[in-house]
């Protein structure tokens, strides 16, 4: 476009020095045109030509035509000798007879063809008109035009030339630094934010490149937000104790937490992005989300799922989603686990009722028994003994039944315990000592210690430990034949104290032993009630050792015995007065 333009320019310029060159040329002849007239205006019409012919040479050529132009009277050697009428031959005659001065060929083309002429009128001195024609040689303006034509060819040549080099070198530099922009803007489009443009570029490229290194701030920044963002909204959604699910207007999961994902049974990963009857297997569910998103307004339901290894209840909540626009775009339902709840309320519905029931058999029992003794005054002393007799051990049960719940309430109120060193050791053996005078040798099984003989100090309450070990040893006679033992273990090791309670009893069977320590439970009912066992003994152990920050197992077999083993930390010496909370 550059070459192109300079030689419009340089056919412009070449045409306008032509123009000049030919309007100088016109003007030397007119002015030597009337130099002659001037001269040869009082000469006589032979002097005239006599004086034309002189002037005559190889580069001009005058001619002397009528006043009228109508015919020669003088014609150059050169010419047709043939009378010709001017004024049908020559140019600038019919133009000399009209405004006194004619021409003709005083163009470019015209010069290159014949010779440029001028055609002067003037009078002579005795009155006779003439036109006096004046051709001069054009070769010297032609080869000073067609100079100027070729130094315009050869300037728009090396105009082009050094058009194509500069442009190239333009071109290199400008698409240089537009690679490494586009290999900036590529690096953005891939997530690599870190690049940026370089300095040192053009304004323009620099410009560019501080406008693209603004926007990679820009997108940094709102990354970094949205990854804070994102981090705080896991943290709640992995924090929050209820199952979430969110799906948009088509069904299709965009956002769930990891409670829901262990609820239902599956990854993360694997459910987003895809339809809810794909991924979740309960129609209660699907239902309620997808009745969300047609009413467009809260639900709530409660439903029971079949989950390994029991069976779980839920409740649920689902809220339509809006976007900017107010416009439904999804649902959210949080699912919130009740199985707790609901367990609790039946171990208290179940408590209640052992409650009762372990409350309304001694009560039953005291009141026929005294009912008999008052309706029949002459009941023989020995069946009145016997039944006073009943009537004690039946007030023994109560009151033993009593103790134990309000021992359990003293344990559920977690209220802050004063604790102090207490030798383990001690308790063991006043333990087994006061249990073996409960009655004779010979009507129970035999107890034993083995440990320390040195005393082995834990931090707790007194009565509460004693009650423990108490109930473990109590357990053993309880479920130990006559000729079997019980054996106390205590033994320390890495900070803990450890009692092994074991027995060679009737054992427990293993389908049990996952609820030895529920209240009331009792394996055999009717030996529990016949030794006078309140179902309430184990759950009260447990209780007092998590108090302590201990723990309690029981490993056993049916028909060879049960171990209890109970853990406690020891006594490390430093001890304060602070209270100690479960």
């Amino acid at each position: 476009m550059i070459a192109l333009g300079g030689w419009f320019f340089g056919l412009l310029l070449c045409e306008r020095f032509s123009q000049d060159i030919l309007s100088n040329f016109q003007i030397g002849i007119v002015e030597q045109t009337k130099a002659y007239t001037q001269g040869w205006s009082d000469l006589e019409e032979a002097a005239l030509i006599t004086a034309i012919e002189k002037s005559n040479n190889n580069d001009q050529h005058i001619e002397l035509i009528t006043g009228d132009g109508t015919r020669f009277l003088y014609r150059h050697p050169k010419r047709s000798s043939t009378t010709l009428s001017p004024v049908d031959s020559l140019e600038g005659v019919s133009e000399s007879l009209r405004s006194g001065i004619g021409y003709s060929n005083f163009t470019v083309q015209g010069a290159k063809s014949s010779h440029p002429s001028v055609t002067l009128a003037f009078e002579s001195k005795n009155g006779t008109n003439y036109l006096l024609r004046l051709e001069r040689d054009p070769r010297i303006i032609i080869s000073q035009i067609n100079a100027i034509f070729d130094s315009v060819i050869m300037l728009g040549l090396i105009s082009a030339l050094l058009a194509m080099v500069m442009g190239h070198l333009l071109y290199r530099r400008i698409n240089r630094q537009f690679h490494v922009l586009t290999q900036v803007a590529v690096a953005y489009s891939e997530g690599n934010f870190s690049a940026r443009a370089p300095k040192g570029m053009d304004s323009e490229s620099i410009l560019l490149g501080e406008a693209l290194n603004k926007l990679a701030d820009e997108i940094q920044d709102q990354i970094s937000e949205i990854h804070l963002e994102h981090n705080r909204m896991r943290v709640i959604l992995g924090g929050m104790r209820d199952g979430l699910i969110a799906i948009d207007e088509l069904g299709k999961i965009v956002l769930i937490n990891s409670v829901m994902s262990r609820i239902l049974g599956f990854e993360i990963r694997e459910a987003r992005g895809r339809h809810l009857s794909e991924v979740i297997q309960d129609p209660e569910i699907i239902e309620l989300l997808l009745n969300t998103l047609r009413v467009q307004r809260p639900l709530e339901a409660e439903f029971d799922l079949n989950l390994e290894p029991s069976k779980k209840s839920f409740k649920a909540y689902t809220s339509p989603l809006t976007d900017y626009e107010q416009d439904v775009s999804g649902a959210l339902i949080v699912v919130h686990d009740l199985t707790q709840t609901r367990q609790l309320e039946s171990m208290r519905r179940d408590f209640v009722a052992n409650v009762s029931h372990e409350l309304k058999t001694p009560i039953t029992a005291i009141r026929g028994i005294a009912e008999t003794l008052y309706d029949d005054e002459g009941m023989k002393p020995e069946i009145r003994q016997r039944f006073l007799g009943k009537i004690t051990d039946q007030s023994h049960r109560l009151s033993t039944l009593v103790s134990d719940l309000l021992a359990l309430a003293r344990l559920d109120e977690k209220d802050s315990t004063t604790t102090e060193p207490i030798d383990l050791r001690e308790i063991i053996l006043e333990r087994i000592n006061s249990l073996s005078k409960v009655s004779s040798p010979d009507s129970q099984a035999s107890l034993h210690y083995h440990g320390p003989e040195h005393p082995v100090f834990v931090l707790g309450d007194d009565e509460e430990l004693r009650q423990a070990i108490g109930n473990l040893i109590d357990n053993g006679l309880k479920y130990t034949q006559l000729d079997g033992n019980i054996n106390t273990h205590l033994s320390v090791e890495d900070g803990t104290a450890t009692v092994l309670v074991k027995d060679d009893g009737v054992g427990i069977p293993e389908e049990f032993l996952g609820r030895i320590f529920e209240r009331f439970f009792r394996v055999d009912k009717a030996r529990s009630r016949e030794i006078g066992g309140t179902g309430l003994g184990l759950a009260i152990v447990k209780h007092i050792c998590l108090k302590h920050m201990g723990s309690i197992e029981v490993e056993s077999q049916e028909g060879k015995g049960t171990t209890f083993r109970v853990k406690l930390p020891i006594f490390n010496g430093k001890f304060s007065s602070e209270s100690h909370t479960e």
